[in-house]
């Protein structure tokens, strides 16, 4: 992840998403911003239980909403090992 795609002000608002949803299992990868594009790749790590797991949709929904202060769309992807399908 490259910090500094973003403008100063939301570097920081960014990488603590990132932290803090890493501590709750959410691994959240962020690409190369592109024509005002930012892709997201977003997974729920294997050692939570089953039945703690979030649905894909739900992992896009969190996700967005972590990093909904930013001013570009956002391109999230969910990694098919996490969760149910779809």
């Amino acid at each position: 992840m490259n910090l500094h795609q973003f403008p100063e002000g939301l570097r920081a608002h960014v990488l603590s998403a990132v932290v803090r949803y890493g501590r709750q299992g959410i691994k959240i990868v962020i690409g190369r911003l592109e024509e005002g594009v930012l892709p997201i790749r977003v997974r729920q790590e294997n050692e939570q239980e089953m039945a703690g797991r979030l649905t894909p949709e739900m992992l896009r929904q969190q996700t967005g909403e972590a990093l909904s202060a930013l001013p570009y769309a956002l391109r999230i992807e969910v990694d098919s090992e996490s969760g149910a399908e779809a």
